[in-house]
């Protein structure tokens, strides 16, 4: 098959006059068909309207060769028309290296001469087989030759290596160039030869056809070519000036690097498994349409195979190293938060570790704070193999209690307990579930007095405060130890509470502002308090649904009434709501009145 290129040399048609009359018209005698055809030398135009070059190092046309140096007769007057051409003659060269024969090999020595021989190998790509290289030049015996398609285009020093960019005819079609049977080479106008290089060499159904990147497109079949035609394009890329460029070493490193950290980063950032994935993969994506776009509009070639492997596993390190932060923070906070919290808090903490982050943030919340009256006296009365069993029960019992409601164990101060509503996990009805959880305490307290009194320990009654307002919730401390606390006019409000029972004669003290938020309405009001450090009351509720005759003479005492006040309460004596009333006339019996208290202790 002979394939044509416009090279811009006028003097092909004239001076190919004698190949054509000693190579190809005399075929039948066995002429060697297999040389390639080319210009002087002279760059294109720029229009090349044919392309490439080459036919395949094993296949030799006519008989096979004689042993020995010299050549059958019928084929030395195609060899004498190499030798004696005006215009540039190359013949494609191989030897055993190249699996020829050894007779082959040596007709080929005989018949081309050794400025005449060019090497046509194409380079495989190692991964898949395809090619998309041909060999530039290669030395032997320590002699350097070039490759048909640098000798063709005039190369004096050609890379090792030279990448083929395809091309297409107008209609898509893969082999853009004139193509003509070679036995019908001198029926050609000399009008379809001038001025252009002529490649010869075979297109055989299964001998000298290699998969090309048409392979993608086209699929297998129609992707793969003969060898000729690869040369042929290969040699329309030179000529053009459109041969691709490989990017440097140094660039293909600092690129892959560039993605291992991109890609590190991306699996270490916190986030869904899918959410990296996607995120890796539209780097992947836009890596590729970069790449497509140089090679397509600028001819350069840049790898893509090893810095999407690089994306991909340093995505999957970050990922695996972030997993195993996750899992090491969640081991953290189980075994850090799950005796102070119900489980689903847990499970939500572990959902959502940054709740548990070294700072804090202002939220409201609400406050329990718990202490057993005279619990110094009972403990240095105690000894410590007796009292720290019971202690540890009664907190036990506390905690859980606390956990059942959804609150979290703030800390234990001695026989002290503080737990929080609202945090770490917000609880939009903190103040309900707290308020609920103050009177379970408060009947748990009181059974386990009766429990600790018959072993002989006087465990005296559990005061309980309980506040809602605004905070300062976080791990609060060092980085090496810290506890997640709240701290705030609130928490001092719950605690100042707590001490106020027993000034009051009560158990439970809950603020106004938690009874108005948890919409609790089954509380006795207890007075207007002004404790210690505070300048404004705070109205105070205890557990209890309060009877009517108490309702009426708090009201009197709220409207400064004593008389009225202190009648009501009298009556008030005979029913539940007596341990309020008792309170309320010693107060009026020592010359208070009315609904405010003033506290100068905690």
């Amino acid at each position: 098959m002979l394939y044509t290129v416009r090279s811009g040399s006028p003097r092909a048609a004239n001076e190919f006059q004698d190949l054509r009359t000693n190579c190809f018209h005399r075929r039948r005698t066995g002429c060697y068909a297999r040389s390639s055809l080319g210009p002087d030398r002279h760059r294109c135009d720029g229009r090349i309207e044919l392309g490439d070059t080459g036919f395949g190092p094993r296949q030799a046309c006519g008989p096979p060769a004689r042993a020995g140096r010299d050549i059958p007769p019928a084929h030395r007057p195609g060899r004498d028309a190499v030798r004696e051409a005006k215009i540039p003659v190359y013949i494609g060269y191989a030897n055993q290296r190249d699996g020829l024969t050894e007779k082959q090999s040596e007709f080929l020595a005989s018949f081309a001469p050794e400025a005449k021989r060019t090497y046509v190998n194409v380079v495989r790509d190692d991964r898949d087989g395809t090619v998309r290289a041909t060999l530039a030049g290669r030395e032997a015996d320590g002699v350097f030759r070039t490759g048909m398609a640098s000798a063709l285009a005039g190369l004096e020093d050609p890379e090792q290596r030279r990448v083929i960019r395809l091309r297409r005819g107008e209609n898509g079609e893969p082999a853009p160039f004139p193509r003509y049977p070679a036995h019908a080479f001198h029926l050609l106008p000399d009008a379809w030869i001038a001025g252009r290089i002529l490649l010869v060499g075979a297109d055989l159904p299964h001998e000298d056809r290699y998969a090309t990147s048409y392979v993608a497109l086209d699929g297998l079949q129609a992707g793969t070519r003969p060898g000729v035609e690869i040369h042929a394009q290969a040699v329309a890329d030179l000529i053009d000036g459109d041969n691709f460029r490989k990017t440097s070493f140094t660039f293909d490193s600092a690129l892959a690097a560039i993605l291992a950290f991109v890609g590190l980063v991306i699996g270490a950032t916190s986030g869904s498994l899918w959410a990296k994935l996607t995120g890796a993969g539209v780097l992947v994506a836009a890596l590729w349409a970069g790449g497509t776009i140089a090679v397509g509009e600028f001819g350069i070639v840049i790898p893509l195979v090893m810095p999407t492997v690089s994306l991909a596993a340093s995505t999957g390190l970050g990922a695996a190293l972030a997993g195993r932060q996750h899992r090491k923070e969640k081991r953290f906070i189980r075994g850090a938060m799950s005796r102070y919290v119900s489980p689903a808090v847990v499970d939500e903490l572990q959902r959502n570790p940054d709740m548990l982050r070294l700072g804090g943030e202002r939220r409201d919340l609400t406050l329990i704070f718990t202490d057993i009256a005279g619990f110094t006296t009972t403990s240095e009365a105690t000894p410590p193999d007796v009292l720290v069993p019971v202690l540890n029960d009664y907190l036990d019992g506390m905690s859980r209690i606390v956990m059942d409601h959804g609150g979290t164990v703030d800390k234990f101060i001695g026989d002290a307990l503080v737990a929080i509503f609202g945090a770490p996990v917000p609880q939009p009805d903190h103040a309900a579930r707290a308020v609920a959880c103050a009177r379970e305490l408060d009947r748990f307290a009181t059974d386990f007095v009766s429990h600790g009194a018959a072993k002989d320990i006087a465990l005296g009654i559990t005061r309980i405060g309980v506040h809602t307002g605004p905070a300062v919730v976080g791990n609060i401390g060092g980085e090496q130890r810290f506890d997640y606390t709240a701290i705030g006019d609130t928490v001092n409000t719950a605690a100042r509470l707590e001490g106020a029972n027993k000034y009051l004669g009560t158990t439970t003290c809950i603020s106004a502002t938690t009874a108005e938020a948890a919409g609790e309405t089954n509380l006795r009001p207890v007075g207007d308090i002004v404790l210690k450090g505070r300048s404004q009351p705070l109205r105070v509720f205890t557990p209890g649904e309060p009877g009517p005759v108490y309702r009426k003479a708090f009201d009197a005492l709220a409207a400064n009434d004593t008389a009225t006040a202190r009648a009501a309460l009298d009556d008030t004596l005979g029913t539940s709501d007596a341990d309020l009333a008792r309170f309320h006339l010693s107060r009026l019996d020592e010359g208070e009145t009315g609904s405010h208290i003033v506290l100068d202790s905690k």
